[in-house]
């Protein structure tokens, strides 16, 4: 399951009512006053688009903010917000590259990063990717290194941000993955078994009940290396690992 649009969308309305969308206001960066006031203008359209549902719309808008006005505090933030408007129209990708670039900018100018943007930031890129290892669900053989790069960019949130909302937020996500991750490699141990390799979906169940202790899928994990062990007439082993999954998982329907 992917992240709601509801945790990704608080900026919008908080922004509209911000001093950001204020014009004559000192702190929106650079350029000109009238450059100041066009770019403040556009941005203010852009996400009235965005509220609307007119996401291309917006995204053009916060393009061309970003190319016509460079200097100032809106084209900034008209980057993040076409991360977010880029995560909604599924560009993934593209979501994850320019939610980088802002953090990137941001964190090197510490006089204009807001650490509410930068956390945004890094959650925008995490979900973005966690929507992009979702979005490959039902392929035959899914490629982990994309949970592990979503995993890892919530794992960021968690070690720089510990005490905010958001690291409370990816710690939930991250044992999401975990377990979507434990479910596809038991996929792959099912496929073994049907396929008659015996003696390797007995081993790759119990590397799935070592890596994944906690997860369903380690105790069904047991259970398909016990079909295994007794597939390949290796009774002791099987009985071995049927113990140890009545002492883990007394209630696993395998042992009914």
């Amino acid at each position: 399951m992917g992240v709601s649009i509801r945790c990704l969308r608080y900026r919008v309305l908080s922004l509209l009512t911000a001093g950001l969308l204020l014009s004559g206001c000192a702190a929106l960066g650079g350029g000109s006053a009238q450059e100041r006031e066009q770019a403040r203008s556009l941005y203010a359209e852009a996400l009235e688009a965005v509220e609307r549902g007119d996401l291309e719309a917006a995204q053009g808008m916060l393009d061309e903010l970003q190319e016509a006005y460079p200097e100032t505090r809106h084209a900034r933030q008209a980057l993040l917000e076409a991360a977010y408007v880029e995560y909604r129209l599924g560009q993934y990708p593209q979501a994850i590259e320019r939610a980088e670039i802002f953090h990137r900018q941001a964190a090197q100018t510490e006089e204009q990063a807001d650490d509410e943007d930068l956390r945004y930031a890094l959650y925008l890129r995490a979900a973005a990717a966690h929507a992009l290892w979702d979005a490959t669900e039902g392929e035959a053989e899914r490629d982990a290194a994309g949970a592990r790069r979503a995993f890892g960019y919530y794992r960021d949130i968690v070690r720089d941000y510990p005490e905010s909302e958001r690291a409370e937020e990816a710690a939930r996500r991250m044992n999401e993955i975990r377990s979507d991750v434990a479910e596809e490699e038991l996929r792959r141990a099912r496929r073994r078994l049907d396929d008659g390799a015996y003696a390797e979906a007995a081993e790759r169940g119990a590397w799935i009940a070592e890596q994944y202790p906690g997860q369903q899928a380690a105790a069904d994990a047991l259970a398909l290396q016990v079909d295994a062990l007794e597939r390949l007439g290796r009774e002791r082993e099987a009985e071995a690992t049927r113990r140890m999954l009545e002492i883990k998982h007394p209630d696993h329907p395998a042992l009914r």
